[in-house]
């Protein structure tokens, strides 16, 4: 071997050698970098980790790594206010296991303008909330609407969740009116406020049928032969018919999802029962029968078995849109 070739055959590998180390260093530089933000980030420290996503964008551009640190960056220097002190007193606060409003919320009083703010708002707002401080979360919410960095989707969120502190404390009047203000019809709190309020009226009318005509048949009961009146349940209407009113919601049920089918099984079998006991009422009656009682009777059995369908589907199924 020559001289010449000698020399060629190790440049080479220098040649080699810049193009495969290199930039397998540089990549474990990256890789490390990457993790000491990630684990700055866990740890409350966002300089730290700010500085070690530019780290990762400066070894790794345009890698996959590179995507998530930009947005790291992008985040954190949104939320670089006063040097972090305000996103680690968030970030403190929100990763304690037993937060205090009270404490966080003058931290939140001396905060620059900015994310941070809104955003610490946003979490002060929950507590108090969680904590059934309604009128402090009220006023949590209502700073949010008013600051200038708040974003169009952190307003919908804050103006949802103040109609609902509103209506956890007592007034779903002023719920309903705060989102039908803002324009917030479709809102899917806007529909459980109303079932709320409808509740409000038509579960104490519903128990007070259900009392009527427990009244009337034990009015009934005292004037009657109760033995006569089990007669009724031979008859081959009488069960086919309550077969047909208590298994024909459960048919219908199955078109819809679980919470409808448990409630509809409800609403029939406590149609079922009111019906076949005003059957039983009815023959125990007699030919006796005061004048006007049997249809009496009838009207208040149309009334409990609403009533009593309306219960049962709003026990077994709270959530549905007619309760």
């Amino acid at each position: 071997m020559s001289f010449r070739s000698t020399w060629g055959g190790l440049a080479l590998l220098v040649v080699l050698g810049a193009f495969g180390v290199g930039p397998a260093a540089a990549q474990d530089e990256a890789d490390a970098a990457y993790r000491a933000a990630a684990e700055a980030e866990r740890d409350g420290d966002p300089g730290s980790a700010l500085a070690a996503w530019r780290d990762v964008l400066a070894l790794a551009p345009g890698s996959r790594m590179a995507a998530r640190a930009e947005r790291r960056r992008r985040w954190l220097e949104e939320r670089s206010e006063d040097d972090f002190g305000p996103l680690r007193a968030l970030l403190a606060f929100q990763r304690s296991e037993a937060p205090e409003p009270a404490a966080f919320a003058a931290i939140v009083e001396g905060m620059p303008s900015g994310r941070v703010r809104v955003e610490s708002l946003l979490a002060l707002a929950a507590a108090w909330q969680d904590a059934g401080a309604h009128e402090q979360a009220v006023v949590c919410y209502r700073r949010v609407l008013a600051e200038p960095a708040v974003r169009d989707d952190e307003a919908t969120l804050a103006r949802d969740d103040l109609a609902g502190a509103i209506a956890e404390g007592g007034d779903l009047d002023a719920a309903l009116a705060e989102l039908e203000g803002a324009g917030m019809h479709d809102a899917a709190r806007h529909g459980a406020l109303l079932r709320a309020r409808r509740r409000r009226w038509l579960e104490p009318l519903a128990w007070a049928a259900l009392a009527l005509f427990a009244g009337l048949s034990a009015s009934v009961l005292q004037r009657s032969r109760f033995r006569d009146g089990l007669a009724a349940l031979r008859e081959p209407a009488v069960p086919g018919l309550a077969a047909l009113v208590g298994l024909g919601p459960v048919a219908l049920s199955r078109l819809a999802d679980d919470e409808a089918h448990e409630a509809f099984v409800a609403f029939g079998a406590a149609n079922a029962v009111v019906l076949m006991l005003a059957f039983i009422l009815s023959r125990s009656l007699g030919p006796a029968a005061p004048r006007g009682l049997v249809p009496l009777l009838g009207a208040t059995l149309v009334l409990a078995v609403a009533a009593a369908g309306y219960l049962s589907v709003l026990y077994r199924g709270p959530s549905l849109p007619f309760t």
